[in-house]
């Protein structure tokens, strides 16, 4: 079993991380809404914590690692630099591409995400000018898409601190083929290739820190954390490799596949895989979307009985409440009355007490 090849995998993560942590900086430093900035800030924080936990990790207890903003930021050019494959490049550009940490409401300055898009390209060894301007046209096609389909690109790319990473790219869905395309960009055919990249799509072998061609295989079978059962598919899908949505995997391995399966070697069979295991994703989808609707079908019948009994409860209770009123008025003027009563009792007793005495004198 060929783990080696994988283990650059962690390397490119970091990579990726500290890109993105330049990215946010230079965003809400050029940010001039301050509402927007107050909103932004937290995120930034929580991203900046995970990142400097990652690196911290990866290095190891003897590692010398700046976990705070500032040498997140400054070792970003030089750990870029060493992402010099192609396809491993390619693949971190396009996570930085998705990329999209703000909260509802807040947005990139554009110029900003579109400078910090060609410093990255210039870092990365293995990426050039002209795999940007490819992979910004097709997003932008992707995107044009989604919104004749009513499809709010946020949404999609909805993400955590705790989500990120470059090794997980397709959520399963072309684990396959993807893992084969990237074992052979690293030099390897047959069983080595699929297993280096499944490895690679695990986040990297376990030796390096990542979750190996278990994890690799975990996402095969769980399409994406969709139908993942159990606490390994649930662990698994919120690691901190771990992608998570479906929709954004879609829009990626999009972007991969015209990037680099394309221009590789059986890439037609490798494009008929890649096709064949989003077919089987839609499906699954097109599955759950039936169970769901299915479901909520029967919770609006079951809600709809519920609400009528309810109705008819509180047409009851509204009958006895005004029960219970008149009851309260009868039993409170009865009070009344018989203090009265009293009263008049006692005054009857005090004139009859005095008669006696009258008949006396």
């Amino acid at each position: 079993m060929i783990d080696e090849p994988a283990e650059s995998s962690p390397l490119d993560i970091a990579a990726l991380r500290c890109l993105q942590v330049r990215m946010m900086r230079r965003d809400i430093d050029a940010d001039g809404n301050a509402k927007s900035v107050a909103a932004k800030a937290p995120f930034f924080e929580q991203f900046v914590s995970a990142t400097g936990r990652f690196l911290a990790e990866m290095a190891g207890p003897t590692g010398d690692v700046s976990s705070d903003a500032d040498g997140i930021i400054e070792s970003a050019a030089r750990r870029a630099a060493f992402v010099d494959d192609r396809a491993r490049a390619v693949t971190v550009l396009i996570e930085l591409m998705v990329f999209d940490p703000w909260p509802d409401g807040a947005k990139w300055v554009a110029k900003i995400r579109k400078d910090e898009l060609a410093a990255a390209t210039r870092d990365l060894g293995g990426a050039d000018a002209a795999d940007l301007a490819m992979l910004e046209r097709e997003f932008d096609i992707v995107l044009k898409q989604l919104r004749r389909r009513s499809i709010r690109w946020g949404r999609v790319a909805a993400v955590t601190a705790v989500g990120l990473g470059a090794g997980v790219l397709t959520g399963g869905m072309a684990a396959p083929a993807v893992g084969a395309a990237i074992g052979g960009t690293l030099g390897l055919s047959g069983a080595a290739a699929t297993s280096a990249g499944l490895a690679m799509l695990g986040g990297g072998s376990l030796a390096a820190g990542g979750f190996g061609i278990a994890g690799g295989t975990m996402l095969v079978t769980g399409v994406g954390g969709l139908t993942a059962a159990g606490a390994a598919g649930a662990g698994f899908r919120y690691s901190r490799l771990g992608s998570g949505n479906i929709a954004m995997d879609a829009v990626k391995i999009d972007l991969l596949a015209r990037a680099v399966l394309l221009q590789s070697e059986d890439r037609d069979q490798k494009m008929r895989r890649v096709v064949s295991s989003l077919h089987t994703a839609a499906d699954e989808l097109a599955k759950k979307a039936n169970l769901l609707s299915a479901r909520i079908v029967g919770l609006e019948e079951h809600n709809r009985t519920l609400r009528e009994e309810n109705n008819a409860l509180r047409a009851r209770v509204a009958q006895l409440r005004s029960d219970l009123m008149r009851s309260d008025d009868e039993l409170n003027s009865l009070r009344s009355e018989l203090e009265t009563v009293r009263h008049e009792r006692a005054a009857v007793n005090v004139v009859l007490d005095r008669i006696p005495a009258m008949a006396v004198e």
